[in-house]
């Protein structure tokens, strides 16, 4: 026998559309505002900074805030040469443009192409800091299906930790719900609120994964209130933990006392900036008490001391609180970041190089050596990427990236080594090394860090060049395009 469903699938599909609407006109989550992004990517490739990797297809969640825009992760859309969204329960995919990026805090923010597309919609409201045991839900689009997953899980840590992007340490909210890759870009709620965003697992940890916390997501829209990106300032600074009884003893502090960190090494903008020196002790940070391990109390939380840094807009003031040779000081400074040695990654298609004769110079990128994984065949260049921090003769390290075999270069065996010196003028950064290239004439020589000296003439590298470039396919950047893709030095 034959039977007659209740519900024919155009009915079924009616109420399900009725009951959306209701909900959503309820002030309850509106499921519409939860996007799902389309991207085809072309990536740099940091071992052949003058050809991109083939492109690739991709996806990733975003959401719908205040203003118009759409939030998600940075990382989702890296590289990405075209961007389409879709809204939840739609079928059409709406163009839309990159507006704003924060590597540093993996964050971005899309704006579709046709301002229909937010019609109907109401956007998601950002909520307070969760706390640890508190039940969220993400939502997204994961691999494995085409339609919005919902996955429930507890806060079980707040701290600071490395953002997988960008290895930025900032405040994370550790939850079990699952996020995997798709998820990346989506929200976190408690009720209707966001109370994160997802950015990422953890290999080899099932049921671990990570949000960007609201007061991050706070941050970067403040941030962008003057159509720019500061970014956080965080300090140019290493510092020591001063647990060891014997270590405060010798600097003067209480041995059974619990405040208090070391200062072990200052970058040299930072020190004009802030005024702290090596062996300065940092007691507080804007009236907050920092504790001996560098942990700081922040409601019912301990985080790393530098979540005080992050949390201030560049240019907002601070006052650290030290002893300097057991005397007590109130430093107070603008809060400003400044440039690393060796920068994490390079977040653009094209990678910065310059070309002389048939040798290809760059700036060192931490990226470029992790493309080599466990493999890599020299480790001297590892000594740049342990975190050191720049000093007013050393703000960049330049490395001769590639030699291309011709007359004038067969059997050089310089390859990777690290550029000290050009003419016995110490290198700074990328853009006074292509200066000191430009400028040299006649026999000339480039010094490196492993004691190994290269003598060029400058004018049979010139007239060999561009046939080089034609025989290899590479294109010659001319200098200012190159110093401009590299990390801006100290101004």
């Amino acid at each position: 026998m034959i039977r007659t469903p209740l519900f024919t699938p155009s009915i079924l599909s009616l109420l399900i559309l009725i009951l959306f609407f209701h909900s959503a006109d309820a002030g309850e989550f509106d499921p519409r505002a939860v996007v799902k992004i389309f991207v085809t990517i072309s990536p740099g490739n940091p071992d052949r900074p003058w050809a991109p990797d083939p492109p690739y297809e991709a996806s990733g969640t975003g959401f719908v805030i205040g203003g118009k825009r759409i939030l998600t992760n940075a990382h989702v859309i890296e590289c990405a040469t075209y961007i389409a969204v879709k809204r939840g329960g739609d079928t059409r995919q709406y163009r839309a443009d990159v507006r704003f990026v924060s590597d540093e805090s993996d964050m971005a923010i899309l704006i579709p192409e046709d301002p229909a597309f937010f019609e109907g919609i109401r956007p998601l409201r950002l909520g307070s800091d969760p706390r640890v045991r508190d039940e969220v839900t993400v939502v997204g689009y994961p691999i494995g299906g085409e339609e919005l997953s919902y996955s429930s899980g507890i806060v079980s840590r707040i701290e600071v930790n490395a953002y997988a992007h960008s290895w930025t340490p900032l405040l994370t909210v550790q939850v079990d719900a699952a996020i995997n890759p798709g998820n990346s870009g989506g929200p976190a709620l408690i009720d209707d609120h966001v109370v994160g965003i997802a950015m990422m697992g953890t290999r080899g940890a099932d049921g671990v994964g990570y949000l960007v916390p609201p007061v991050i997501i706070q941050h970067f829209l403040d941030d962008i209130d003057d159509q720019r990106v500061d970014g956080h300032p965080l300090p140019g600074i290493h510092t020591m933990a001063l647990e060891n009884r014997m270590q405060r003893e010798y600097y003067g502090l209480d041995p059974d006392g619990d405040l208090g960190i070391l200062v072990v090494d200052v970058d040299f903008e930072y020190a004009l900036l802030s005024g702290l020196q090596a062996g300065d002790i940092i007691m507080e940070i804007d009236g907050v008490l920092v504790q001996a391990n560098g942990k700081v109390k922040m409601g019912d939380d301990l985080v790393f001391y530098t979540h005080l840094f992050a949390l201030r807009q560049a240019g907002e003031p601070m006052q650290i609180g030290i002893l300097r040779d057991g005397a007590p000081r109130l430093l107070r400074f603008a809060a400003a970041a400044t440039a690393s040695l060796v920068p994490y990654r390079y977040f653009q298609r094209d990678y910065p190089y310059v070309m002389f004769g048939g040798l290809i110079f760059a700036p060192l990128y931490y990226d470029f050596i992790r493309t080599y994984g466990d493999s890599w065949p020299d480790a001297s260049l590892f000594a740049y990427c342990d975190g050191r921090l720049r000093t007013h003769e050393k703000r960049q390290i330049v490395f001769l990236h590639t030699i291309l075999k011709h007359e004038t270069t067969v059997d050089l065996p310089l390859r990777w080594n690290v550029v000290r010196s050009v003419n016995g003028e110490p290198v700074r950064d990328f853009a006074h090394f292509i200066r000191l290239l430009d400028d040299a004439r006649g026999w000339f020589d480039i010094v490196f860090e492993s004691e190994a000296v290269l003598r060029l003439r400058a004018e049979d590298c010139r007239a060999a060049q561009r046939g080089i470039a034609e025989t290899y396919g590479i294109p010659l950047p001319k200098p200012d395009a190159a110093i401009a893709k590299s990390v801006p030095p100290s101004q």
